[in-house]
């Protein structure tokens, strides 16, 4: 079925052609008929073309500049473009990634940069090239070119065939250090065991409670002067555990907490700092003289989440 946009187009385009026979105008479209015409054209001859359904991947246009991705072999690709240039005897498609109105616009070596920026441009330039292409006749073709477009912005020579070897010992550097990296390249297979994380209390090393933190791996009981060891691998982020809070007189606060260790001794300093006679914690250190500098902290067992 065709679309309304493509037989307008049909139907506009027929009549510039008859304009034309009747030399009225010359060419059959202006700039701004184009697009419209472009449009009929693609619907008719490049989108039901079957090399374009099975290897064009994307194609943008811009007036009368086209850009596309094709996925597979040159061949392919010559053989389309020969497919749409039969279409239409106004209509011809080129592959040309420069004009001859295109402008040189490399790095003059007359410019006052320093000579070290200058001399890095033409193994830059070089390396590109070969990166870009994979055919070996066409990759001389196109370091000539490249040669040239240097060449006319000033630079020597002998700079020129210096970075030429060293673009080039550079990229086969590069290969063989990656052919032998795949070769030398081992896999080790280990057990994974539980126990190969260090258990106790530790900083996280990202937060600004990090300092007040009680690490090790045991905790001793004040009062019975018990040493107790830590079950598991704690830090400021745990949540769903037992803490211990502990002041410089050698009393100590355990409590159990959902949420983050960190944030609950926030919540206890920030109690000390506006002097809160109302909670326990709070409490003490004002009849102690004990600031929120002075309290300290640790997780010492988890429990289960809900």
């Amino acid at each position: 079925m065709t679309s309304p946009l493509c037989a307008a187009a049909r139907r506009k385009y027929t009549a510039l052609v008859r304009r034309r026979r009747q030399h009225l105008i010359s060419p059959p479209w202006t700039f701004e008929q184009w697009p419209t015409f472009m449009s009929w054209f693609k619907e008719g001859h490049d989108y039901t073309d079957g090399l374009f359904a099975s290897h064009c991947l994307a194609w943008w246009q811009y007036v009368n500049d086209v850009f596309l991705l094709w996925w597979g072999n040159l061949a392919s690709m010559h053989a389309f473009q020969d497919a749409i240039n039969e279409a239409h005897d106004d209509i011809k498609f080129t592959m040309n990634a420069s004009l001859k109105t295109d402008r040189n616009q490399l790095l003059s070596y007359r410019s006052f940069h320093p000579a070290v920026v200058k001399k890095s441009i033409p193994t830059s330039q070089f390396t590109r090239v070969h990166r870009i292409t994979n055919e070996p006749a066409q990759l001389e073709q196109d370091l000539d070119k490249m040669r040239g477009k240097i060449s006319d912005r000033g630079y020597p020579q002998e700079i020129l065939d210096t970075s030429l070897t060293k673009a080039r010992e550079n990229l086969r550097r590069t290969t063989n250090r990656n052919k032998t990296e795949d070769r030398q390249h081992l896999v080790f297979v280990g057990q994974y065991h539980s126990q190969s994380v260090k258990e106790g209390m530790f900083r996280c090393r990202g937060c600004a409670q990090c300092c007040f933190v009680l690490t090790g791996a045991t905790f001793t009981n004040p009062t019975t002067n018990r040493e107790y060891k830590i079950r598991g691998h704690y830090s400021c982020h745990t949540s769903f555990a037992v803490y211990m809070l502990v002041c410089p007189c050698n009393l100590v606060f355990v409590g159990e907490i959902t949420q983050k260790v960190r944030n609950i001794f926030s919540q206890h300093r920030s109690t000390v700092n506006t002097r809160n006679s109302v909670l326990s914690v709070s409490k003490h250190c004002i009849k102690k003289g004990h600031t929120a500098e002075d309290l300290k902290f640790r997780v010492i067992q988890q429990v289960p989440q809900p």
